[in-house]
């Protein structure tokens, strides 16, 4: 159900609710980790804040390191098109010289 809405925006929400609900109705962590297999469109930090204090950091290791890998090359990749766009700029100006 959650998926039928074509926009993503629209479907995170969804989701985002039905995992809310999910940990809410003490559901458990394996639960809200499935739901983010199945959605493709949430990632662990948009679900952390539903969680109560207690819960361990551990038992959800994997979903962060695979988080924090997505942002990683997602920096490198920036850092790649900045040195691009910085050479690129670089020619422009001696060109205009």
């Amino acid at each position: 159900m959650a998926g039928m809405p074509e926009d993503d925006e629209t479907r995170k929400k969804l989701w985002t609710l039905i995992a809310k609900h999910t940990i809410d109705a003490g559901g458990e962590i394996k639960d809200a980790m499935n739901i983010l297999k199945e959605s493709d469109l949430l990632k662990i930090e948009d679900i952390l804040p539903f969680f109560p204090d207690f819960v361990l950091i551990n038992d959800f290791k994997k979903e962060i390191c695979e988080s924090l890998e997505v942002y990683n090359d997602r920096i490198e990749q920036l850092k790649e098109e900045m040195q691009d766009y910085t050479q690129s700029a670089e020619l422009i100006r001696a060109d205009m010289q």
